[in-house]
């Protein structure tokens, strides 16, 4: 299905779902912390990059602590990540490439 992935961590698996409800909340965490950037501008920060992964294993049914993916394997997180490209790419001016033309 596309927008699901399962990922590895600390020796277990765990679903990811990138849905909207996972980016509106990072969104409101982004908010309440303060941050003024876009959204792709907070996902290359690791600390953001922990809370969405935690946000898409929320709504794939397994919420995993943000701290946890301190542990995460770099390879995982590309995996995980991969389902926004996977996901968006018929839809100009996707998330994930901002300023960015089909």
């Amino acid at each position: 299905m596309k927008g699901e992935k399962t990922i590895s961590l600390d020796g277990n698996e765990y679903k990811v779902k990138f849905t909207l409800g996972a980016m509106e909340e990072l969104q409101d965490y982004l908010e309440e912390d303060g941050f003024e950037g876009s959204t792709d501008q907070a996902l290359q920060k690791m600390k953001y990059l922990r809370v969405f992964l935690s946000k898409m294993t929320k709504f794939a049914g397994n919420e995993v602590d943000p701290e946890k993916f301190k542990d995460m394997e770099f390879s995982e997180v590309q995996s995980a990540l991969s389902i926004i490209e996977e996901s968006t790419k018929d839809i100009p001016g996707k998330p994930g490439k901002a300023g960015k033309e089909k």
